[in-house]
């Protein structure tokens, strides 16, 4: 009997990873199809928070609104969650993570001119 449940086993397992696999993306997609219907072009006026000391949240508010990308709220609202170091086209960078957009989006600043060079979103 013993060997017959951990045949079993065996045999259900692969099959049950399978399914939490598929059912873990299907979820995945629909919180992507939520998060791209939120998605808008934001024209209200960008304000400078309390804490910007380095106006990265109102540098990249400005971007945002001068370049019409589509967010899922206005950048007044967001807070910077991790700012680090990253190569991006071969040039040292500022990166700027923030509390938006899903998994969050990602502001990188020219080191020199302190201005936003590039923009990404995470992946989900």
């Amino acid at each position: 009997m013993t060997e017959h449940r951990q045949l079993t086993l065996v045999m259900v397992l692969p099959l049950c990873l399978a399914a939490c696999a598929e059912l873990e993306s299907a979820h995945k997609s629909q919180q992507f199809a939520n998060y791209v219907q939120q998605l808008r072009v934001v024209t209200e006026p960008c304000l400078r928070q309390p804490k910007d000391d380095s106006a990265y949240l109102l540098k990249t508010c400005e971007y945002v609104v001068a370049t019409k990308l589509e967010v899922t709220a206005h950048p007044n609202t967001w807070t910077v969650t991790k700012i680090d170091d990253e190569i991006v086209d071969g040039k040292l960078t500022t990166a700027v993570h923030f509390s938006c957009c899903g998994p969050g989006d990602v502001a990188f600043f020219d080191k020199n001119t302190g201005q936003v060079c590039a923009y990404a979103r995470k992946r989900w």
